[in-house]
């Protein structure tokens, strides 16, 4: 039979679950509409509050994000012409509601 000392020494740490809003220091928080809800919604909310076209990388700094996530939710939302994309030789893509 082992210790106590022992089985909360060997016992796994539990991770925290990623669950509800995470707090960030040192950097500006999004409006919780932003943070909250699914990502096409956030997304979404952003470009209509934006009044005119961003990049994914804006996107995801207003959502609080990450680049990639906001690029494949971008693309799917291409894909159900919800929003379109403004493509200029030399640019980076922006996108805006239709």
């Amino acid at each position: 039979m082992s210790s106590m000392l022992q089985q909360l020494l060997l016992k796994p740490v539990p991770q925290p679950q990623k669950r509800g809003r995470m707090v960030r220091f040192g950097q500006e928080e999004p409006d919780i509409d932003l943070a909250t809800g699914s990502m096409p919604e956030r997304i979404l909310a952003y470009l209509t509050r934006n009044l005119g076209p961003a990049t994914a990388k804006e996107i995801a700094v207003g959502i609080g994000s990450n680049n990639s996530r906001v690029t494949r939710i971008l693309q799917q939302l291409l894909k159900e012409q919800k929003i379109k994309n403004i493509k200029i030789d030399g640019c980076v893509t922006e996108y805006e509601m239709i």
